[in-house]
């Protein structure tokens, strides 16, 4: 069966002339980030963008 996922809009961020977006406040809070954490970027079947908080060389 078919399970829908609702997003909750968090904010916008833009995209600087040497192509880097600041993560939003929020964001970071949610995701637990702070300088020097890695995230990953994941692309799902309808081509959407996932960002998650990364783990790595623990």
């Amino acid at each position: 069966m078919f399970k829908s996922h609702k997003l909750k809009f968090i904010d916008v961020a833009k995209v600087s002339r040497n192509k880097m977006v600041f993560l939003p406040k929020e964001v970071r809070e949610i995701l637990n980030i702070d300088s020097g954490s890695y995230v990953g970027f994941y692309q799902n079947s309808k081509g959407d963008v996932v960002i998650k908080k990364m783990e790595i060389g623990k």
